[in-house]
């Protein structure tokens, strides 16, 4: 049994950028620099967001509020940060971007006089239980956007939704697509074999394991790995080594989240299994967004490293 830290060591995370514009380029059959990067929405555009709820769009929004990273990361990803006028404290803003956007708190203490203030022709804000968030932003007038990624089909979904609705439509498509590429290359490495017989793992992520129905459990399925967790209530749960070693996974992949606090923070050992030495932070598996191409790849290489040796 092995025991891996993940995700990528710097050398890894490179090549997973050229095999992402590979196939990126591949899907498109274009030069990268011909990519279509946002016609604007038609007048009247609606669109039906993460809540369910139905959004009318005008025109393009200029002026748009993040109110999570993921939701940044997107922005970002769609070729949308031009547009941002202000994001949360957590969010990670492009150099260029960083002096024109005001940090607006975080997605549980927004200030909300701040985002009034600014005002956005468009908030994007995270799915969330407690709907406090998303009702006092409607009762403040503020249009708004309302991302849920329900795995990882439901983050490639976010990723269309927010190219279209900020008039980057084909950035947008050409992102999806290019994440949908690489979840159908990782599945053709393992068409040789069963599912039944692909390596069953245990994902250790700070003081939780993701179990069947969590976001990280797609990620290891389109990666090729069986989750050794059982389906149950909760979509994440704490695993002690000793019932690590019951559950006798073939594999412990344990995924810092890149936070100095907890990087830093003792991490069980798994007495009988192998140790491998961490190899990098793990941001990409903690923000569904458009790195989740990056960390399937990064999960699919610890599965079985000869098989993805890029």
């Amino acid at each position: 049994r092995t025991i891996i830290r993940c995700p990528c060591r710097p050398a890894r995370f490179a090549a997973f950028i050229l095999l992402e514009v590979a196939v990126s380029l591949a899907s498109c059959g274009k030069q990268s620099g011909e990519l279509p990067t946002g016609a604007n929405p038609p007048t009247g555009i609606a669109i039906t967001d993460g809540a369910g709820r139905s959004v009318e769009f005008a025109g393009t929004p200029q002026r748009i509020v993040s109110l999570s990273p993921a939701a940044t990361d997107i922005l970002v990803a769609v070729q949308a940060d031009g547009q941002m006028v202000g994001a949360t404290r957590y969010c990670a803003i492009p150099a260029a971007d960083e002096k024109r956007v005001e940090r607006i708190g975080g997605v549980m203490d927004p200030d909300y006089e701040a985002i009034v203030a600014l005002k956005p022709d468009l908030v994007v804000a995270p799915w969330l239980a407690d709907k406090t968030l998303q009702d006092k932003l409607t009762a403040l007038g503020l249009p708004l956007l309302v991302l849920h990624p329900e795995g990882l089909q439901g983050t490639i979904d976010d990723i269309r939704m927010v190219g279209k609705a900020t008039g980057h439509a084909a950035a947008g498509e050409a992102k999806a697509k290019a994440i949908e590429n690489i979840c159908a290359l990782a599945e053709s490495r393992w068409k040789d074999v069963p599912p039944q017989k692909r390596p069953r793992v245990l994902i250790y992520m700070d003081d939780s394991c993701p179990a069947p129905g969590s976001y990280v459990d797609d990620l290891l399925t389109a990666a090729g790995g069986r989750n050794v967790l059982p389906r149950g209530n909760k979509a994440w749960v704490e695993v002690t080594p000793e019932s690590a070693l019951q559950l006798a996974p073939d594999l412990v992949i344990q995924i810092p989240s890149g936070d100095s606090a907890t990087t830093n923070a003792a991490i069980p050992e798994f007495k009988g299994l192998t140790k491998v030495e961490p190899i990098a932070p793990g941001e990409v598996f903690y923000h569904p967004g458009p790195t989740v191409g990056q960390a399937l790849w990064e999960l699919a290489g610890a599965n079985d490293p000869a098989r993805f040796p890029e």
